[in-house]
């Protein structure tokens, strides 16, 4: 149905989107806190805040999508505002100096740290909206354009996509002294530049989805209220313990985005240099493995290996306490042993949320005649951003509480202790899991589709 061409197109919007996403998400709190000097509480929240508005937004913009009518048909006309307009919030995200005048002493300035943090808070939530808009019709695209047996193949190439675009966001998460002058968090014109380009590239990659995709024709056009529609999705009860089975494991990850650069820079003393192996291995597993997935797919269930990713990634998390002790060798060698598992782990993970919810949508569909995959994609974020709103402001007060000044141990705990914290809603995930059912065997509903064994 989805040719390699198209598939291509497809997935590498994704590359744009995630950098931009990756950047704000790992670099804005960091930035705001080192840089622009906002009390890390206030960061927090913030960011917590985003996810809320994100939650909200996925749920109603694929709702949205669902019920639109029009030329360009159903998701696209989501991706040609979305793309432009995420772009621009992003940009306005780093750029806070260009509206609000400097203070002499800003850590000491209650008037300027509330400044700033309606500031960072109005633009966070800007893009967080525009993220949901632009991709959760993108994502409820993937039932309606791929068959059951592309999906694993299709949300391979859109994971290796997403993670070129992570991978370029995290290396420039690595590199604030390049872009922003310190205490004032002025861009640097080296900075302007890259900032203007990343932009740009969320914009241009989307292009090759707008011009070549199409759905499948004959889709039924969803005619009933959201209240109408929360209310069907919120019936399969199978849906609704996967969404808690991301949500706990989301929980953990965005942490992981959130803390890793303060825990090996600040914590570790780490510079770009030390860290280059490690990163490099990272990028290259966690952009590879899913392609790995597509083969073990055929042999093993979804379940097993979901099941197995949660459980190590749960066994390897503790070990940030005791990460850099001398005892166990230099460290770098400990970060790029810690990194190995993580990378393959979390892939894991990205890989599960395409292809499972896809599914989802696409057994509902068979067995009811109505496409609704955007009200599944998009309600699906509601909790999920709200365990991440959650799990956000608690390491904003967790890094607060434990001193916040960096240094290594024992200056600040929470740049170590949070990995035995986290690990928990891993193991909840997992219980949830047992219960849920991500394996539909879809020869029942479609005699071309070979039925997949566990």
């Amino acid at each position: 149905m989805l040719s390699i061409p198209k598939r291509v197109s497809y997935s590498m919007g994704r590359t744009g989107s995630s950098l931009l996403l990756t950047f704000v998400d790992f670099a804005g709190l960091n930035v705001y806190y080192a840089y622009f000097l906002l009390n890390p509480l206030y960061a927090g929240l913030a960011a917590a805040f985003g996810f809320i508005v994100v939650g909200l937004s996925h749920w109603f913009m694929g709702y949205a999508s669902d019920r639109t009518k029009s030329r360009f048909g159903r998701r696209r006309p989501y991706i040609m505002i979305g793309a432009p307009a995420l772009a621009i919030t992003a940009f306005l995200i780093f750029i806070p100096h260009w509206f609000i005048p400097p203070s002499p002493n800003p850590p000491g300035d209650p008037a300027w740290q509330a400044i700033n943090f309606a500031y960072y808070l109005t633009t966070l939530a800007l893009f967080k909206f525009f993220y949901a808009f632009l991709v959760t019709a993108y994502q409820a695209w993937l039932p309606e354009i791929a068959d059951p047996d592309e999906r694993p193949n299709v949300a391979a190439m859109e994971n290796t996509a997403t993670w070129i675009g992570t991978g370029v966001g995290i290396v420039l998460g690595f590199l604030p002294s390049l872009l922003f002058i310190a205490g004032i968090g002025i861009l640097t014109p080296i900075g302007l530049g890259i900032l203007v380009t990343i932009c740009l590239l969320c914009f241009v990659l989307y292009i090759p989805a707008m011009l070549f995709v199409r759905e499948r024709p004959g889709i039924k056009v969803i005619e009933r209220s959201i209240a109408a529609e929360t209310k069907t999705v919120l019936k399969n009860r199978n849906f609704v313990k996967w969404i808690f089975v991301v949500g706990f494991w989301s929980f953990t990850i965005i942490t992981i985005t959130q803390i890793i650069m303060l825990m090996l820079e600040s914590g570790l003393g780490l510079g770009l240099a030390e860290l280059m192996v490690p990163m490099i291995a990272f990028l290259v597993i966690i952009m590879t493995f899913p392609f790995v997935l597509s083969f073990l797919f055929k042999r093993f269930s979804k379940k097993g290996i979901l099941r197995a990713a949660l459980l190590i990634l749960a066994a390897i998390l503790p070990f940030t306490a005791v990460l850099g002790l001398p005892m166990f060798g230099p460290v770098v060698y400990q970060v790029l042993i810690f990194a190995i598992p993580l990378a393959c782990c979390i892939a894991v993970t990205y890989v599960m949320r395409y292809v499972v919810l896809a599914d989802i949508a696409h057994k509902n569909e068979l067995e009811t005649g109505e496409a609704r995959a955007g009200i599944y994609e998009g309600f699906q974020g509601v909790p999920l951003n709200a365990f991440q709103a959650v799990g956000t402001t608690f390491l904003g007060w967790f890094l607060f509480v434990l001193q916040v000044d960096p240094g290594p141990p024992p200056v600040n705990f929470g740049f170590f202790w949070w990995g035995p914290v986290y690990a928990i809603f891993l193991v909840f995930a997992v219980l949830v899991l047992q219960f849920t059912d991500i394996d539909p065997d879809f020869s029942k509903y479609d005699t071309s589709v070979k039925p997949k064994t566990s």
